[in-house]
């Protein structure tokens, strides 16, 4: 079964957050008109879903974290291929290609985006 990616698990956690606030102005809102019994069933409800949000934020942080410590072996893995690569190659294009290439990665990792260093990263094992 798929499980969910950090990203996915961070907007669910988002959209319970924003779930229990507006049940939250909902019930201030309506407080006259609802009875004990219902305020405080939707505050109870308002609770379990701002719990659940920040549960689900935890465990999305944790699937980020494993997502980098991957992210990371990977990166190491491309930079020995690339200093492999301009270590054998007498081809100066190719090096000032792996050396871009290189760079490229560099930024990607600076902005700490992750689908573009797995792409920069996945160009500079095909060099």
């Amino acid at each position: 079964m798929p499980r969910l990616t950090a990203k996915d698990t961070l907007a669910i956690a988002a959209q319970y957050h924003d779930l229990s606030v507006r049940l939250g102005k909902y019930r201030f809102a309506n407080w006259e008109k609802l009875s004990a019994a219902d305020r405080a069933s939707i505050e109870s409800v308002e609770w379990s879903l701002m719990g659940l949000s920040t549960d689900m934020t935890a465990r999305g942080i944790e699937l980020e974290t494993d997502d980098l410590a991957g992210v990371v072996r990977h990166i190491r893995k491309v930079t020995l291929s690339l200093r492999q690569a301009v270590n054998r190659t007498a081809d100066v294009k190719q090096v000032i290609a792996a050396a871009g290439a290189g760079l490229e990665l560099a930024h990607a990792i600076a902005a700490g985006d992750v689908p573009e260093i797995l792409e920069k990263a996945g160009a500079l094992l095909e060099l």
